[in-house]
């Protein structure tokens, strides 16, 4: 009888086989699946965190950028406000010279008479007025501005003050 049995077992043994794959597929599948979508997870975070390192050194260069910019626009306004009281000098200036074409010579010249003194125009009445009108508007600008602003166009700048100072407390 064994004889004969041997004959029949090689096909109960592919059928054995095929359930011992059928079993080790179902069992090692999961596994397998799970080992791919791990990896897949990992690749993914890696390209993730390495866009995030991208964009922070971009946002780093962008801060560097803009404190540049930052420090160059706070010296081009100091630039600016400086080229400003400039140009209010010089408008000053030929407003006087319009005025008062006289006193061309004391500001080509700038040093008059042997002792080294610069002439102080005396405005006249109306021009003392409008001096003072024109310090009270700002046109001369403020503080030191003011007074280098009315000396270096060869006024007396206590004289004008005093009269800004009159027409103030008059109102």
């Amino acid at each position: 009888m064994r004889a004969s049995s041997a004959k029949q077992k090689p096909g109960n043994r592919i059928l054995v086989n095929f359930f011992k794959v059928l079993i080790v597929s179902v069992l090692t599948l999961p596994w397998v699946a799970a080992g791919l979508t791990a990896l897949a997870l990992y690749n993914t975070t890696a390209q993730s965190n390495q866009e995030i390192r991208e964009q922070q050194d971009r946002i780093e260069l962008m801060a560097t950028e803009r404190e540049d910019m930052l420090e160059d626009l706070s010296s081009t306004g100091q630039e600016l406000d400086a080229l400003r009281q400039a140009k209010e000098l010089l408008q000053q200036e030929i407003y006087e010279l319009e005025r008062n074409p006289s006193a061309t010579a004391t500001r080509s010249t700038g040093i008059m008479g042997a002792a080294g003194a610069e002439e102080k125009i005396s405005p006249s009445n109306e021009q003392l007025e409008e001096l003072a009108r024109q310090v009270i508007m700002g046109n001369w600008g403020n503080g030191r501005i003011r007074v280098d602003g009315l000396e270096n166009a060869g006024y007396n700048f206590r004289t004008i003050q005093q009269r800004v100072n009159e027409i103030i407390w008059e109102n």
